[in-house]
């Protein structure tokens, strides 16, 4: 099966491996993120069984594409920091969602579509974390496609097997995978040596470990409580020093998140081209 190709306007060549390198063009457009997206969307392709194993990534990955989609078209890349943001969208969002399901005109739209495009960039990310976690959680609890070797993990929902072990096991399937079949998978190696690097809160910023970044984002926002001398991404952009995934700014953001999502389907591409008849 031949790789997705990524449509970026032949502006610079992206991540097929672990080792991408950034290279010195301007920032991407918010023009240029619809164009991928939208590419991206048409490049998922539905599993041909409806009990199919790979059903939860391509749910996932469908939700993530449509998420940033929206996000993008509020033009969450270009969203700035304003230190009125309390006053003028949090303390109004409410009223301004309720506008919205009433089916009336927005008396705020500008603060509505600010809102709007946090919180479908948020569900964006979320759901590509969680496409690259299923994706690799399936490829190593299934039986192997040429029935010689078992999974590489227990199947069991109730206690499934923490991350590191899931990653472990999908790092030797790949392994036994690359030995037997023709076709190498290379977008899933360059997922699983995203997922497999370290990213702190305080590392500087790095797109060869975007999914790391993203990861690392959505955990912690998940399990810890909100302090605003540590929210970092509610400030501008530093001029001078480390910059982080949290400050980096929205542009940056949205481009991490498009280029994760290219790298994800083209995985989950790969995975259906090899087998694509796999359930449970």
């Amino acid at each position: 099966m031949t790789p997705p190709s990524t449509l970026d306007g032949g502006s610079k060549q992206f991540l097929l491996r672990k080792d991408i390198v950034t290279t010195s063009v301007p920032p991407s457009s918010p023009v240029d993120f619809e164009i991928r997206l939208n590419s991206l969307l048409s490049q998922i392709q539905v599993p041909i069984l409806h009990d199919s194993a790979w059903i939860g990534p391509f749910e996932q990955l469908v939700g993530a594409t449509f998420s940033l989609i929206e996000s993008e078209k509020r033009n969450f890349s270009r969203r700035k920091y304003s230190p009125a943001y309390h006053p003028a969208v949090q303390c109004k969002i409410v009223s301004l969602l309720a506008e919205l399901e009433a089916g009336k005109k927005s008396t705020q739209q500008d603060a509505l579509d600010n809102w709007l495009s946090r919180y479908y960039f948020n569900s964006g990310i979320q759901r590509v974390n969680f496409a690259a976690e299923r994706l690799i959680a399936t490829f190593a609890a299934l039986p192997c496609k040429c029935s010689a070797r078992p999974p590489e993990v227990a199947i069991n929902n109730h206690r499934p097997p923490n991350f590191q072990q899931r990653l472990s096991g999908a790092q030797a399937r790949l392994t036994h995978v690359n030995a037997e079949y023709v076709a190498p998978l290379n977008m899933l190696k360059a997922v699983l040596d995203q997922l497999g690097s370290r990213y702190g809160r305080n590392d500087p910023f790095d797109p060869s470990k975007g999914l790391a970044m993203i990861r690392g984002d959505v955990n912690s926002r998940k399990h810890s409580v909100y302090k605003r001398a540590e929210v970092l991404d509610s400030f501008p952009r530093p001029s001078s020093g480390t910059v982080t995934w949290s400050n980096a700014g929205c542009n940056a953001q949205m481009e991490t998140a498009v280029d994760c999502l290219d790298l994800v389907v083209g995985a989950y591409r790969e995975l259906l081209g090899w087998y694509s008849t796999a359930k449970f």
